[in-house]
């Protein structure tokens, strides 16, 4: 039984890791429908993508620990997946600044505008 409890602890903690990105998703689906923006669906991308890539990651390790897959090949799949899930996050990054630097420009880019500093 405690195997299967330390297996509930972690799909908690784990979904609650992935639920901000969730939720920037969710939102940002949300938003891109009442204002197209290309900026916005960069941001929803990155982190829908973020979001996809957690429970795949972890359901790739679980995966090739249960078919005992020699170590070089479960730490290469790591690597990878881990370097998707970091190319998300720059996807993100990349989208949420290029956004900003419009609104700072005083570009009506934003889905809510950000008055720029004076």
């Amino acid at each position: 039984m405690q195997g299967f409890m330390d297996f509930l602890w972690f799909v908690f903690l784990s979904g609650m890791w992935g639920l901000p990105w969730a939720m920037i998703t969710v939102v940002g689906v949300w938003a891109f429908a009442h204002k197209k923006s290309k900026l916005l669906a960069v941001q929803t991308l990155g982190a829908g993508a973020y979001f996809l890539l957690l429970p795949l990651h972890w359901a790739l390790m679980w995966l090739l620990v249960r078919v005992d897959a020699p170590s070089a090949v479960t730490y290469s799949a790591d690597v990878v997946v881990r370097f998707l899930e970091w190319l998300a996050l720059v996807v993100f990054a990349a989208g949420f600044c290029w956004e900003k630097w419009k609104a700072y420009k005083n570009e009506k880019v934003a889905a809510f505008p950000v008055e720029p500093p004076k």
